[in-house]
């Protein structure tokens, strides 16, 4: 009876263990972590990193020490070390080597490495030339010493990990920092911190998170090693913590984020508060939360680059993203502007999250990323941003995947090849519809063979040959024995003329954003392609653009019959170049149709389903003054087509552009009253007697007046008003015969059908008809053809 119930006994325990283990889940390993620093100060004479004005000079002097922070968490399944290090970039040369030196068995993926930004950190650890402009000489060794340190201090981490809690949380702030380039504009207020605690309750890390760049050292520092206000914050938490508290700073997106003087200070006194402020509140708000055993979640992706004008970033780079509880980390690897953490944050905390932190420079450096809408102003952040405007998507997309989160908006849309018709004379017309993004990526993949030949033609080779090198300033004077300049040209030329789209309509962008993706081609390059005209004939290196572009003419009034007005263009083109005809379909706006060709996105001239007619006529040889930034009415007024139904609407959208001393644009469409009506912009001048005379006729010349043109434009224009000298009406049949009108003797541009036209089109808005010859092989204009609107 004894053995039976001592057995009954130990079935009861048994039982109880099992039912227990069921009922009450157990964890097997809680959560681990351990903390170290480790100084990584070089010797002086280092080159410093994050100013080019320094030129890559060394330091001089050590104002404080650089340091490396390394955090080991480990739960049952993951184990991460999280690095912050006093650089001002994470380069790739470093983490490879931290990488090859990195404890054995490790998962390198569950690496991250961060850099605080300090520009008083040291550089000497990037390869790629145009980084060494301001981080300076590569120097081997350094990296070698570096990765050894970072790599012990890893091992010394793990070693004294031990059993932890963590808790987190954010705060709100108004004064540590603000937007550095916009006055009053976007900040991020956020201060985000995590703090782990021992078994005891001692402090192992604090770690705060906060956008502001570490830029606040100058005059006698300048050439001093720091880590700016950032050291501050590890001197205040290690004073008011645990001793053995280890204080991370992980910047966030700071891209256009500084930090404020709190209480008028200056100078150092000026980063010493911001440092040790943040320090104060940050520990002020951990007595606060929770802490608790937690899950740790971290997810590591190679993920494809978004197409650049630059070719020294690498095909791929790693994001990471870590989940620790409710907390949402996203890592990027370059300087995020703050318009971004904002839209993340947001994104975030609607899919259930509880808090989210952004963390720039991680891993990578890719330099700057500006949002869409600032891609186009003149700063530094958006000098130094070498992705187009598709990038602003990619990084929310890549971050947000990351996180599990999926926006349909921020996917590519799926667009099919267009469908294309031909002429009896093969001219092709392609058949656009959708949004103007959907139509630009159509358009793009029908041109893609023509815009990479002309890329290479008119762009890429001329910068290979050397004919865009300045003659003075900056890569004036790099020795050439140093580096293949022209690899350095097309970024620059690329990035200076992109302010030039600040002036096009939405639409506009959105259309060669599409035709971008659709050539696969970076948006940069389409844009160089756009005003290559500009840009050779702006510097006379080639006289393959020094030629009139196009001539036109209005008929009006009387003069046009019943037809009550007729517009006439005939294009010269140098480039041996077939025309296109594109009819737009759009999604919300007036349908269209321009010609043109493949490669050239500029409407030249068109017309819309409300017959408003734009006719952008150039002289040549009236060259472009790059200095005023202003791309041509081809593309600032490319709008007015899908979103004009009168001639005052038209008118209006004009007002806003400004027109160069090269360009005249023809308009012509109902007023308001119902009555047809012609413009030209500029307008003649009133003391111009042959215009106004003219204009009294019911003529309207493209160039505007033949007083101020070049000879050749004033010899064929003088030409096509012989034709017209008799005061009679002028119907569509006789315009055509004019436009088209050559002298077998005389082929030069002083005829209207001359060696470089490619075709003529007569617009009859009246009617909304549309006549297109084009060039014959022998060199003579085709039979005009009706163009039907699909309308």
């Amino acid at each position: 009876m004894g053995n039976q119930n001592i057995f009954l006994h130990k079935v009861f325990i048994l039982c109880f263990v099992f039912s227990s283990l069921f009922l009450y889940p157990f964890h097997a390993v809680a959560l681990k972590a351990g903390a170290v620093k480790a100084e990584i100060t070089p010797d002086l004479g280092v080159p410093l990193n994050g100013y080019g004005a320094r030129l890559g000079k060394g330091a001089r002097a050590v104002h404080d020490p650089l340091w490396a922070h390394v955090l080991y968490l480990a739960d049952d399944e993951t184990e991460v070390f999280l690095v912050s290090l006093d650089l001002c970039v994470v380069d790739r040369e470093l983490r490879e080597k931290v990488i090859a030196m990195a404890p054995e068995n490790f998962p390198p993926q569950n690496i991250i490495m961060t850099a605080t930004h300090t520009h008083n950190g040291f550089g000497g650890m990037c390869k790629n030339y145009p980084i060494r402009f301001v981080s300076g000489r590569y120097i081997p060794e350094l990296v070698e010493r570096t990765a050894r340190i970072i790599s012990q201090a890893l091992r010394d981490a793990k070693e004294k990990a031990q059993n932890a809690v963590l808790g987190y949380g954010s705060i709100q702030q108004n004064d540590l920092t603000c937007n550095r380039r916009y006055p009053g504009g976007p900040m991020d207020p956020q201060i985000g911190f995590i703090v782990v605690e021992d078994a005891n309750g001692n402090e192992i890390a604090i770690i705060a998170n906060m956008a502001g760049h570490p830029t606040s050292i100058g005059d006698e520092d300048f050439y001093s090693f720091s880590s700016d206000y950032p050291g501050y914050y590890y001197l205040e938490i290690e004073k008011l913590a645990s001793p053995g508290c280890v204080p991370f700073f992980l910047n966030g997106a700071e891209g256009n984020q500084t930090i404020q003087s709190p209480e008028q200070t200056s100078g150092w006194a000026r980063t010493e508060k911001v440092g040790r402020l943040l320090a104060q509140r940050v520990y002020e708000a951990q007595k606060n939360v929770t802490l608790s055993d937690v899950k740790l979640k971290l997810t590591a992706q190679e993920i494809l680059l978004p197409m650049s004008i630059a070719t020294f970033f690498p095909e791929k780079v790693l994001f990471h993203s870590l989940h620790i509880n409710g907390l949402a980390i996203s890592f990027f690897p370059g300087e995020l502007c703050v318009e971004y953490a904002l839209r993340l944050r947001e994104y975030a905390l609607e899919a259930g999250y509880k808090t989210h932190f952004t963390v720039g420079l991680a891993n990578d450096y890719l330099l700057y990323f500006v949002p869409q809408h600032l891609l186009f102003d003149k700063t530094y952040e958006a000098g130094a941003n070498f992705f187009g405007p598709q990038a602003e998507k990619w990084v929310l997309n890549t971050c947000l995947s990351l996180l599990g989160i999926e926006k349909p908006e921020l996917q590519k849309p799926a667009v099919d090849f267009p469908q294309v018709d031909k002429t009896n004379q093969m001219v092709s017309i392609v058949n656009l519809s959708g949004t103007s993004y959907e139509r630009g990526y159509a358009r793009g993949q029908f041109s893609k063979e023509q815009i990479q030949k002309r890329f290479e033609e008119l762009i890429q080779k001329p910068i290979l040959e050397g004919r865009y090198l300045p003659e003075q300033g900056f890569f004036s004077s790099i020795p050439s024995s140093w580096i293949n300049i022209s690899s350095l040209i097309l970024p620059a030329m690329a990035i200076s003329i992109r302010p030039w789209a600040k002036k096009l309509h939405s639409e506009v962008i959105d259309e060669l954003i599409g035709i971008s993706d659709g050539v696969e081609m970076p948006f940069d390059k389409i844009w160089l392609l756009q005003n290559a005209i500009n840009i050779q004939n702006a510097q006379s290196y080639n006289p393959l653009f020094d030629t009139p572009l196009c001539t036109a003419i209005a008929i009006y009034g009387e003069r046009a019959g019943a037809k009550d007005v007729l517009i006439a263009h005939t294009i010269d083109w140098a480039i041996n170049e077939s025309p296109v005809i594109f009819r737009n379909q759009t999604a919300n706006g007036i349908n269209f149709i321009e010609i043109g060709f493949p490669w050239f996105d500029g409407t030249i001239c068109g017309m819309n389903q409300a017959g408003i007619v734009l006719s952008i006529t150039r002289d040549a040889s009236i060259k472009t003054n790059l200095a005023e930034d202003t791309p041509g009415p081809e593309f600032t007024a490319k709008h007015i087509l899908s979103t004009c139904s009168t001639i005052e609407a038209a008118m209006e959208e004009i007002s806003k552009i400004t027109i160069s001393q090269a360009y005249h644009i023809l308009l012509a469409g109902k007023n308001n009253k119902e009555k047809w009506t012609t413009l030209l912009f500029p307008a003649p001048k009133p003391e111009d007697t042959i215009a106004q005379n003219l204009y009294q006729q019911g003529i309207l010349l493209g160039c505007g007046s033949i007083a101020n043109a070049s000879e050749s434009t004033v010899r064929r224009y003088s030409n096509l008003l012989k034709k017209l000298e008799e005061e009679r009406i002028i119907s569509p049949e006789e315009l055509k015969t004019i436009m088209t009108s050559s002298d077998n003797q005389d082929t030069s541009p002083a005829q209207i059908w001359n060696e470089n036209s490619r075709l003529s089109v007569i617009f009859e808005p009246t009617e909304k008809k549309i006549w297109l010859s084009v060039r014959n092989s022998d060199g003579n204009p085709s039979e005009f053809i009706p163009i039907e609107s699909g309308n």
